[in-house]
């Protein structure tokens, strides 16, 4: 059993999308548990404020109907910041996603979180750190060998293209026999790779990414739209021109802002 000197508080979040700043809770669980082993478990599903998107629901199940007759986050946030006052946190791949947006939800109505002296353990920080994710444990995993000139350009180039050889023709050959919702975060090959590249983006009815960064996606249904923020599911050339410039003028990555104007000019359809 763990040793605890306070109590820790398991959360996880589903929620309307996956921006911190502009999607909203859904539903909460939590796993408290104090010092001496006990344990409380707490769900909770709340009304977001706004329609839940297609896509939301898809992944967790949650739609409009379920959530019409829930209290909001407002109504219930001062009654959460007392339970989980004097606690640690601990979730999986929070301190990216969970922590963040409920930190957002807390603000929006005028309270503070997490406390200064409150600890958070990211479980997928564990993870990750006892199965890495480096160029040279996928060397060693797949190909049977050390990668032992890592950091050397010439031999990381090398080593990349034997590994997408090999888990081309493998791996990831018989993944997509079976997986065929393939999410373009994990995914992101181009159309010319023809030992997958047309399987993966036109023998599935998925979401395709259209720009490095995924702020664009081509639905299933062929439309190249937002993959974020308010416009998130609207397509791309019916956008405000305000809405354009804003996004020129902000911090995007130039990948993304030069294929918003290939969009928007009918280069790429």
């Amino acid at each position: 059993m763990l040793r605890l000197v306070r109590p820790l508080v398991v959360f996880d979040l589903e929620t309307t999308g996956t921006d911190t700043v502009n999607d909203r809770i859904v539903e909460i669980s939590i796993l408290k548990i104090f010092p001496d082993g006990t344990r409380e478990t707490k769900t909770r599903r709340l009304h977001p404020g706004r329609p839940i998107p297609a896509g939301a629901t898809a992944v967790h199940g949650i739609s409009d109907a379920d959530v019409a007759a829930e209290p909001t986050f407002k109504q219930i946030a001062k009654g959460l910041l007392a339970y989980l006052s004097g606690c640690d946190l601990c979730t999986f791949n929070g301190k990216r996603f969970d922590v963040p947006l409920l930190a957002e939800e807390f603000a929006l109505v005028g309270l503070d979180f997490p406390s200064w002296d409150t600890s958070v353990i990211d479980v997928s920080d564990i993870y990750r750190i006892l199965n890495p994710r480096t160029l040279a444990a996928a060397v060693t995993q797949y190909l049977g060998r050390d990668h032992t000139q890592a950091h050397t350009a010439e031999a990381d180039t090398a080593a990349t293209f034997e590994l997408l050889e090999a888990l081309a023709h493998g791996p990831l050959a018989q993944f997509l026999q079976t997986n065929d919702q393939v999410c373009a975060d994990e995914l992101f090959c181009p159309s010319g790779l023809s030992d997958f590249g047309d399987g993966v983006h036109h023998g599935h009815s998925r979401a395709i990414r259209i720009d490095p960064a995924a702020k664009m996606i081509r639905n299933p249904e062929g439309i190249i739209v937002w993959n974020f923020g308010k416009h998130f599911g609207q397509p791309v050339t019916q956008s405000d021109p305000g809405y354009i410039n804003w996004i020129m003028g902000k911090d995007f990555a130039q990948t993304t802002k030069l294929t918003v104007r290939k969009v928007m000019d009918r280069l790429l359809v």
